[in-house]
């Protein structure tokens, strides 16, 4: 097999193309070291591998454009549940406190049903103090729900104890939420309400 005939991402041909690519570096180094003969070989070889060292780059090029484009999007939605959800509690509740910005982040990177619904579950809390405790409720819960699948008593239970958290130790767990597991983050909630 060629390797023209492998596909274009495929990481033999990646890796076989940077070491045919060094080859060239060094047979451009030695260029003027070389006989006539010799030369004339290494310009058809170089005329060979050239056409398929460009389709190469182009490849990734056009492959890291793409990843940049989908990494837009992707912050772009989460800016904009960021701000609707801020907007909506704001209209909803009034000022909001530290623990709602806290929440405000993780929150918003909620796949967009799972989003939807929280917004549609804080639409029916009663806006008065109960309102406010319940819409934080449901905030941590489905913090909790993105990372850890379905809450168990033990997550649910723990709900209190993570909005009785000071804002700084908030702040840090809920940034360290993705790499805890659910036995970690009960260890932490439980030392810090001790």
């Amino acid at each position: 097999m060629s390797l023209a005939a492998l596909p274009v991402d495929n990481p033999w041909r990646e890796n076989a193309l940077e070491l045919v690519y060094e080859l060239k570096l060094n047979l451009d180094a030695n260029w003027e070291q070389k006989l006539e003969l010799d030369a004339e070989e290494d310009k058809t070889l170089m005329r060979a591998i050239t056409p398929l060292f460009q389709e190469h780059l182009a490849a990734a090029e056009q492959r890291g454009e793409q990843r940049g484009i989908q990494q837009g999007i992707e912050r772009g939605r989460i800016e904009e549940h960021r701000y609707i959800l801020e907007n909506f509690l704001r209209v909803r509740l009034g000022d909001l406190d530290p623990v709602f910005r806290a929440f405000l982040s993780p929150v918003s990177v909620l796949p967009a049903v799972d989003f939807t619904m929280l917004l549609v579950q804080l639409a029916t809390v009663s806006v008065d103090d109960n309102g406010v405790r319940e819409s934080k409720r449901l905030l941590a819960e489905s913090v909790l729900r993105m990372r850890f699948g379905q809450l168990d008593e033990r997550l649910t239970n723990v709900i209190p104890s993570l909005l009785a958290l000071s804002l700084e130790d908030l702040g840090l767990l809920l940034s360290q939420l993705p790499e805890l597991s659910v036995e970690e983050l009960l260890g932490r909630l439980d030392r810090s309400v001790s």
